[in-house]
């Protein structure tokens, strides 16, 4: 194999870990939604047991909170997008967050093929100049 080769197979070898460096921050990001996802399903399994009038503290900034009282614990209050909130039930609001969840493992599972084939090609590209340098 010429020089010329070699650089350009080490070359695509550096583009390919690159790629494999964001996906694994796509698949970091992908991780934390479904981990909040299962945070706020958590709760809302928690507001089944809550009474009206119940105090609570309502978070509004980090590590920071406000005492409130729950006015309605079967209907929350959800942003659809745009600045637009609806009032929903707690069973409208677990099935809107069960098709968002199933949209986020749709990309995981994209994401994770994507990781997957160039993983191959990585492999393939490190047993050829394993090959050169020998």
């Amino acid at each position: 194999m010429d020089d010329e080769v070699l650089k350009q197979k080490y070359m695509q070898y550096r583009y390919l870990q690159e790629q494999i460096e964001e996906l694994q921050k796509h698949l970091e990001r992908v991780k934390e939604q479904e981990g909040q996802y299962l945070s706020t399903v958590a709760a809302i399994e928690d507001l089944k047991n809550i009474e009206a009038g119940a105090e609570m503290q309502v978070p509004i900034a980090n590590g920071i909170f406000v005492k409130g009282t729950i006015m309605n614990p079967q209907e929350l209050l959800v942003n659809v997008g745009a600045g637009v909130v609806c009032s929903k039930s707690l069973q409208e609001t677990s099935a809107l967050l069960t098709r968002q969840n199933s949209s986020i493992k749709e990309v995981e599972d994209q994401l994770m093929a994507q990781y997957t084939a160039v993983a191959k090609k990585m492999e393939l590209l490190e047993t050829e100049l394993s090959k050169v340098v020998e």
